[in-house]
């Protein structure tokens, strides 16, 4: 290693103690990697975990600087990007939903679904501008929250076979957890509570489970 010293801690945090110290020069083995945190052995045999920054200034065998290439944990947790589609039950009918999100900070995302239910008296296409908070986006099953605002168009059957369409303003509520799979990919599972503000003397309230695949980049 070229810094001055790496600290070694006896796990992958800042919470837990620093136990050893390694000085300049002192050559050490990199044996594994744990989001921001690599797991080193000294040439006394000595194991513990080094923040990934701290190996900026270490140098490989060649006397290059070493590089760490991101772990499929690191991608997740740094992605911008998210595209999915899930399937579920839209007030006891089918629904079949796409969605695509921007993560513009670590806790916030901004999205947008279409979702289509059918059955054999309506088909419904439900659109929704939605902000979703994560309070602890590190976790590899992470819950999240959101808000969302949009519209719901119907088409409802008549007993003489006449289509009836309707559009309305809705907005939404919705929970549910992401949940890390492999390097691009994670399941989502989510229950929505949509309030349909109609034109009628009273609104409506249609509760939705869903459970769905998410690609990130």
């Amino acid at each position: 290693m070229d810094d001055a010293y790496i600290e070694m801690r006896t796990g992958p945090g800042r919470g837990f103690p620093v136990f050893h110290v390694v000085e300049k020069g002192e050559a050490i083995t990199l044996l594994k990697k744990r989001t921001d945190w690599v797991k080193v052995k000294t040439k006394r045999g000595q194991s513990g975990w080094v923040y990934r920054h701290q190996l900026a200034l270490t140098l490989g065998p060649d006397q290059l600087p070493v590089t760490l290439k991101p772990s499929g944990r690191d991608l997740y947790e740094d992605h911008s990007w998210e595209l999915g589609l899930a399937m579920g039950q839209f007030g006891g009918v089918d629904s079949l939903s796409f969605y695509a999100g921007h993560r513009f900070t670590p806790n916030l995302q901004m999205g947008f679904s279409l979702s289509q239910a059918t059955s054999r008296i309506a088909d419904s296409k439900i659109g929704y501008l939605r902000l979703q908070h994560q309070p602890w986006p590190h976790w590899r099953i992470a819950p999240f929250f959101e808000l969302g605002a949009g519209a719901i168009h119907s088409t409802k059957r008549s007993a003489l076979d006449q289509p009836l369409d309707s559009t309305d303003a809705s907005l939404l509520i919705a929970t549910g957890v992401n949940i890390y799979l492999s390097r691009s990919f994670m399941g989502r599972l989510e229950y929505n509570n949509h309030r349909i503000l109609t034109s009628r003397d009273e609104n409506e309230e249609v509760s939705e489970w869903k459970v769905g695949f998410n690609v990130f980049f």
